[in-house]
């Protein structure tokens, strides 16, 4: 049997708060790639500064945008106001209509991305593998279903934890100085062998 294996919240926090922060390092030298070919406008540049400094905000603190205690009531009550609204008998036909906690934290980042839609869209896989990550580790069907959920933490963890190390290594070979960023790439190639290698071993 299967079982899974999660590690300390702290780690993947760490994890969380590192990707943040490369993605707002790539979203500023996305900003600056565009004011130099003049393909942003003023109001753009201005929108693209208040977004960025929202997401170094989430590196912060990312459970206050991600986190069950901090989202699932504001999350409801959009579920309940709009169903109320368009006439729906239960509020649980409304719950994945609204937007969760991912789409209200991706819809005030937007701006960051201007021009650049891969990065946007890697920004919003992101943020629905902390969501994820959150959501299933505090299910309260957690303890009925141990090793379901289990699995589900350990998925999501995992892949918090490999997107922040390709976002960081990313963010170091587009915001370095051209000259380095050759360095950059042999360091961060040889220390995938060099973790392939130990890897094999075990």
């Amino acid at each position: 049997m299967q079982t899974a294996n999660i590690v300390m919240s702290n780690v993947v926090y760490d994890a969380i708060r590192a990707g943040f922060n490369a993605f707002s390092n790539l979203a500023h030298a996305n900003m600056k790639r565009l004011s130099k070919q003049n393909k942003i406008t003023g109001d753009e540049r201005l929108n693209a500064v208040f977004a960025i400094a929202y997401i170094k905000n989430i590196a912060k603190t990312p459970a206050m945008y991600f986190a069950r205690a901090e989202t699932e009531n504001a999350w409801h009550a959009r579920a309940a106001e709009y169903a109320q609204s368009k006439g729906l008998l239960h509020k649980a036909d409304a719950f994945y209509i609204v937007s969760d906690p991912k789409g209200i934290v991706c819809a005030k980042a937007k701006d960051a991305f201007a021009g650049n839609p891969n990065l946007e869209q890697d920004f919003y896989d992101f943020c629905d593998s902390v969501q994820q990550w959150e959501y299933n580790r505090t299910n309260p069907s957690f303890y009925k279903y141990p090793m379901t959920y289990g699995l589900m933490i350990e998925k999501y963890q995992d892949m918090i934890i490999e997107k922040s190390a390709r976002l960081v290594k990313r963010a170091e070979m587009n915001c370095a100085a051209p000259i380095v960023r050759p360095v950059i790439g042999a360091k961060n190639k040889l220390a995938e062998l060099i973790h392939s290698k130990s890897s094999h071993r075990r």
